[in-house]
Formats: C-alpha cells, structure tokens, sequence
C-alpha cells in the first residue's frame, strides 16, 4: 500500500507529507479495484526523537465488472467493442482498466478516419452488499464524422524522391484517415535508414476540416556505407574484406551492395589464394507491391 508514497521506516519527515502519503495509498487501492476506499493519515507532532505516522485505512467492497452497456455510436460493434475492455465480468475493476479501455476504443475509432470521435465512461452503483460487488459499465459513444485525407506533401528531402516517403504509409488522397496506418508508416520511414528525423504535421483536425493535409518533414542522412573488415581464421588463413553499400539508387530506395572478400590460405595443403566477388541489388517494392525482390550475383 506504500507503494509510491516515499515513506519507509528511517526515511526523514521532511522528505515527505501526509497529502503524498495519502495519494499514494489510495492510488494502490484503487487499482486493485476498491474504488469507494478512504484514507486518513495522521501526521506525528515535532519534538520526538522518533516520529510515527498512523494511517487508517477504509478499503471499502471491493468494484467487480458487471455488465458493459453501449450508447451512442456503436460502429464498431457491440461485440468487438467489449472485446476492447482489459477486464474480464467479474474481475476487479480499476481507473487505470477504464482508462485502457477507452483509449483502445478511440483507437480503433481514429484508426477508421473518425479523428474527433468522443468517449466517456461511467461506473453503475455497485450492486449486492457483500465484500465485493459489480459495477456496470457504461460506454458513450460519438463518431463526429470521418475524415478523410486531402495530400502528403513531402518537405526536405533532396536526393530521395517523394514516392518513397508516401508509399510507406499506404494511404491514397480521398481515403479515410487511418492513424494506425500514419504510426506504421512514421516507424517505417526511419527503418529505411535514409532519415535522421521525421516529423509529421497534420492540418484541418484542429480546424474541423473533413480533409485532412499530413506535411512530412525529413532530413536526410549520410546513409551511403563502405564496411572494411580483416581478420585471421585460426589456423592456416588471413582474410580481408570491404564492401560499398548504397540503398537509395536512383532516388528509390532500391539498395546496390558492391565487394569481394580476400582469403589467403598460409599454412595448409590449400595455401594459394581466393578471391570472392559479390553484387546484390534488392527492389524494396516488387512490382509496387511490398513484396522485395533480390538479384545476387556471386562468384567462389
């Protein structure tokens, strides 16, 4: 229960306050579920060489989940909308689970253009009288109207083309706003190794707008690499290698590796030489699919 609250036996009183003692006790109990507890603390007077602080503590009955009530919208479905809850019928019930439950729902809500949807959440009088009681829940839901996406502009880059910062967030002018396909796409962009930064700007949410125009913002980075290794393989041979990779031919993101690996046997039957040649060229968007293709080229 003290959990958070910074008080410890030894701890100096001036470290902490009754008001955080307090917060932190009710906090603890109530993401266990007793939602309807109190909490008094008592401060111990200056003078003694040894302070004792007293906390009385109500837990309450202990919130289980009841039934979970829809109203408003329900677009996605009574069903799936109660699949989104964290909490299971009759488990205890916590801020922090209605909180989750909410977001997840918006979530989903956002993730099918409905951007200024609304949802508000209400716990029911605990019914029964024994130690612990359900509470229904009560979902209110409003979908204020899609939105739909207007452009991808793309500002700052220079030797990377703009097809190649859109096409990863799979989303064509006139198609709902889909916030998760915008998440995937940001982490998706920096997973190219061609930016150091991506920031996105989003115009007409905060306006009311219907059509939505996303800014990408970019800063290209020194992406082009030249990897040089040496090396000895114990016991008979020395190697060395080195390998000049870019992967933004043309502006598209397609990769070009260039190199070979040298070998020198020194101590075995096989003493001689080898020299190992190597081009790989990888299509990141087969046919503008994300399917990759690979051509390697070899020789041993």
């Amino acid at each position: 229960l003290l959990r958070g609250s910074g008080l410890h036996r030894g701890v100096s009183i001036f470290m902490v306050s009754s008001n955080q003692v307090r917060d932190a006790v009710i906090s603890n109990l109530m993401s266990r579920g007793y939602l309807d507890c109190s909490v008094e603390v008592v401060w111990p007077r200056w003078g003694s060489e040894e302070y004792e602080v007293q906390i009385h503590v109500d837990p309450g009955r202990l919130s289980l989940l009841g039934k979970i009530e829809v109203q408003g919208d329900p677009l996605l479905g009574l069903d799936v909308i109660r699949e989104l809850c964290p909490v299971e019928a009759g488990s205890p019930v916590s801020p922090s689970d209605t909180a989750s439950f909410r977001r997840a729902v918006l979530g989903r809500y956002s993730s099918l253009g409905y951007l200024r949807a609304s949802a508000t959440l209400e716990l029911g009088v605990m019914e029964g009288d024994s130690s612990a009681g359900s509470r229904d829940l009560t979902i209110g839901l409003e979908s204020g109207g899609v939105c739909y996406l207007g452009a991808i502009p793309v500002q700052g880059n220079d030797k990377v083309r703009d097809q190649v910062v859109r096409r990863e967030f799979d989303l064509l002018p006139g198609d709902p706003m889909n916030m998760d396909r915008m998440r995937s796409g940001l982490t998706a962009l920096y997973g190219l190794g061609l930016f150091s930064t991506v920031q996105i700007e989003y115009s007409g949410i905060e306006e009311g707008l219907d059509t939505i125009f996303v800014t990408v913002n970019v800063t290209e980075q020194d992406y082009i690499e030249i990897n040089m290794a040496t090396g000895y393989i114990s016991p008979e041979a020395v190697f060395g290698s080195v390998f000049w990779k870019q992967p933004n031919i043309m502006g598209n993101n397609q990769l070009l590796k260039l190199g070979a690996t040298y070998t020198r046997y020194i101590s075995s039957d096989d003493s001689g030489n080898e020299f190992e040649p190597e081009v790989v060229y990888q299509e990141p968007w087969f046919l503008s699919s994300r399917w990759q293709s690979q051509i390697v080229l070899d020789y041993y």
